[in-house]
């Protein structure tokens, strides 16, 4: 989830940028508690010329935790190149993180396959078996997917 938000906006809203970001990674990580345990959501938030970035995890059935990542100054000029290590490194850690719900998102696909083709499991409330869910959200939601850089 990336929410960019340009240096000249100067209106506040009445929502803050930061609780909007985390309103959109409690919805993701909804959706993905059904699928993984323990399931956490990676967010990185703009503002003017600093990135901030985020990871949600879900600690009980209404708790969640949000914690900062890292945060790095853009390089907008030629002066601030020397800032670019610190962004590389802040980005790294969102890409190693996102690779590892990849992995996990992968692991409860190939799980769920392997259960409902060994055995006919009872289907979910809308009738579809767990691991169609998964191929459906998979296939529907390619936005909720962690990127690779």
């Amino acid at each position: 989830m990336v929410y960019v938000k340009p240096p000249s906006k100067s209106c506040r809203p009445p929502i803050s940028d930061f609780v909007k970001l985390c309103l959109e990674m409690k919805k993701m990580i909804l959706t993905l508690a059904g699928l993984i345990d323990n399931p956490f959501v990676l967010g990185i938030l703009v503002t003017g010329r600093t990135i901030h970035t985020f990871v949600m995890h879900r600690l009980g059935q209404h708790s969640y935790r949000v914690c900062q990542i890292g945060q790095a100054e853009v390089v907008c000029s030629l002066k601030s190149m020397g800032l670019f290590p610190v962004l590389f490194q802040t980005i790294l850690k969102v890409k190693d993180m996102a690779a590892t719900l990849a992995e996990e998102l992968e692991q409860a696909a190939l799980g769920l396959a392997k259960t409902e083709s060994a055995h006919d499991r009872p289907s979910m409330d809308d009738g579809t078996p767990n691991w169609k869910r998964l191929k459906m959200w998979l296939s529907l939601s390619p936005s909720l997917l962690p990127f690779y850089v």
